[in-house]
């Protein structure tokens, strides 16, 4: 079985689910060692009046549909799945967090951050248009000696500023990548959103990291209940068995 690829019931090749403890799609053993859905088993035993396993041919045997309830879940299926599920998750996740990083950093980025660029001294603003950063007196003399230099865009180094660093930006329009194409796969600025992927998937690149952030948040607390309500099955199942074993 390939590690990567999602467990299946041998039987019907579809993809198990461990959403529900008692759910169709749950991965059951069978007394010859290998696995199969539990709707399969249902199936079988309706139309045959007996469960013959998919890859060996055996028949395990069971003799009424009380004991179809007392087969037990797959737990190593049902571990490999849980696993699986949160590799696929957390690759997710680290995609989401490093999708700013994924492009070149801009020319800020290689310099020192708290030294200003002009006499090095500890540096209080940065520059958009400049994609430099300033003392308090350098950023006022130097953006004071011409009325487009006054125009600039001057940002006081905080948090905030740290994300203005660390954008990607468009290497055409020189603008900061505030899009996200789902179609192309790539980050866009306005105007590339407007003028060339305009008919494609486009989201804001913010509002859509909040949004994967969001769901990835939701798929781990049902991860949590998942895996409480298995270990509470796997407990009264092996409660059951030994209580089998003194009788």
């Amino acid at each position: 079985m390939n590690r990567t690829k999602m467990p299946c019931c041998p039987l019907c090749n579809t993809n198990y689910h461990i959403g529900d403890a008692y759910g169709s799609k749950n991965p059951m053993l069978l007394v010859c060692g290998h696995d199969i859905c539990r709707n399969c088993i249902k199936y079988l035993y309706k139309k045959n009046k007996q469960v013959i396993c998919k890859v060996c041919q055996a028949d395990s045997m069971i003799k009424c549909d009380d004991e179809i309830s007392n087969i037990p879940m797959h737990y190593f299926i049902v571990g490999k799945i849980w696993y699986l599920l949160h590799n696929r998750q957390r690759k997710i996740y680290q995609d989401i967090s490093n999708i700013r990083m994924t492009k070149v950093p801009s020319k800020s980025l290689i310099k020192t951050k708290e030294n200003c660029q002009n006499c090095q001294k500890y540096a209080v603003f940065f520059c958009e248009q400049c994609d430099d950063v300033y003392c308090e007196d350098c950023s006022q003399e130097i953006h004071m000696e011409s009325r487009i230099m006054s125009q600039h865009d001057l940002f006081k180094l905080d948090t905030t500023h740290l994300e203005l660093l660390q954008a990607s930006k468009c290497d055409l329009h020189l603008k900061i990548n505030d899009f996200i194409c789902i179609t192309c796969k790539i980050e866009l600025c306005p105007v590339c959103a407007v003028e060339s992927h305009r008919h494609h998937e486009v989201y804001h690149l913010e509002k859509y990291n909040m949004s994967q952030v969001q769901r990835l948040n939701e798929y781990s607390l049902k991860g949590d209940i998942l895996l409480k309500k298995l270990k509470h099955y796997r407990d009264v199942s092996t409660s059951l068995a030994l209580s089998l074993v003194k009788y």
